[in-house]
């Protein structure tokens, strides 16, 4: 081979090869783009469903602590219920024995 002749072989296989290379480039980018979008599209839907599961999880955190929030109002009703009852009951005995200490002790 002559370099002419590998020189004309290189210019004509260029030749022949730019409108696939060029077209491989064009390809290479609507595929790039299609991925850019569904990549977009992914990232909306997950930022979207991340959202929701915030919001459920709000919903949840703030229905337990309404419910805690009910039995521990629940609880304190009726322990001062029983404490006041048990109070009553203190000082009724407390009342007895002191009147039974101030009346006059009988002699045998």
């Amino acid at each position: 081979f002559s370099t002419a002749k590998l020189s004309s072989y290189s210019e004509n296989l260029q030749t022949q090869m730019t409108p696939y290379a060029s077209d491989a480039a064009g390809q290479l980018s609507k595929d790039l783009q299609l991925l850019a979008g569904k990549l977009q599209t992914d990232m909306t839907d997950a930022k979207e469903r991340s959202t929701q599961y915030l919001q459920e999880l709000k919903t949840m955190m703030e229905q337990n602590a309404d419910d805690v929030k009910n039995r521990v109002g629940t609880y304190t009703r009726k322990l001062k219920k029983r404490l006041n009852k048990d109070t009553e009951e203190i000082r009724n005995t407390v009342a007895t024995y002191m009147s039974e200490m101030q009346s006059p002790a009988p002699y045998n």
